[in-house]
């Protein structure tokens, strides 16, 4: 079975609505990602970011500044999900939005709606080339 056949059965399934043989064949899939050893370097990980989130709670404290939560908690979520995700301290907590992460990300982020539009068209005209190319037998 071709890699991507694979990929679009994992991410359209959800493992709720699946079960029996096909329940093991996905769990068996995702096993790998979830082991305990990966699990507990995650943990520490999250811990790591919830000592910087409580530094910069307290900073704002002693202030006695206003706190942007959305702000905040997005830096806090782009240190957990890049120190888990690869490992590497991102130091978002230090640069904010300066931070090399943070700049490469917000274009990524930022919602267009032609741009989905335009997606949303491709994959559909590329579905249907798809399934015209199979009725031909290409």
């Amino acid at each position: 079975m071709p890699i991507n056949q694979q990929f679009q059965e994992i991410i359209f399934k959800s493992t709720s609505v699946i079960y029996g043989t096909e329940f093991k064949r996905m769990r068996s899939v995702f096993n790998p990602i979830f082991s305990t050893d990966n699990l507990e370097l995650m943990t520490s990980s999250i811990r790591s970011s919830n000592t910087k989130l409580e530094k910069l709670f307290d900073l704002y404290a002693m202030d006695s500044a206003n706190v942007e939560l959305k702000e905040v908690f997005g830096i806090y979520s782009m240190d957990v999900t890049t120190s888990c995700v690869f490992g590497d301290d991102s130091e978002v907590f230090a640069h904010g939005n300066e931070s090399p992460y943070i700049q490469n990300v917000k274009p990524l982020l930022k919602f267009d709606f032609l741009h989905v539009a335009r997606s949303l068209l491709s994959c559909m005209t590329n579905l249907k080339l798809k399934t015209f190319l199979k009725t031909i037998g290409l």
